[in-house]
């Protein structure tokens, strides 16, 4: 298994699917080590493809990230890191809802009118990290 690297700056113009590599890669023990870095680097390209990415990019990045929660390094982390899938499943489904708008300007209408996503966005806030 390979490490998540100290210096993830090389993936914030990445593709998000080395993203998701990263994640495979990891053990939760590595999760739990680069927790902050780690998603603070996931909480920005999110963000950027939500309001930048077209909706296939946003649909394919919500795919991705669904397709790891689900397969056997995902499932071990509801065992061993509840709370960091936990904010991996707020960005999945995150990205899903955003996938099915047509704007980015549907994002502050989502965030506004559906009481889950709300919360799931506070939760994600980069002085949320720790919680």
């Amino acid at each position: 298994m390979a490490k998540i690297p100290e210096d993830l700056t090389g993936f914030i113009e990445a593709p998000f699917s080395e993203t998701i590599g990263l994640l495979k890669e990891a053990t939760p023990k590595e999760l739990e080590e680069s927790f902050v870095r780690f998603f603070a680097l996931i909480n920005e390209k999110v963000l950027f493809l939500i309001r930048e990415g077209s909706r296939h990019e946003v649909r394919h990045a919500a795919l991705l990230l669904g397709s790891f929660l689900v397969n056997r390094v995902g499932r071990n982390l509801v065992r061993y890191s509840p709370h960091i899938f936990g904010k991996l499943e707020a960005y999945y489904n995150l990205l899903s809802l955003a996938s099915t708008k047509n704007d980015a300007a549907a994002i502050p209408s989502i965030i506004k009118d559906d009481h889950s996503v709300r919360i799931q966005v506070l939760i994600l806030a980069p002085e949320n990290l720790y919680v």
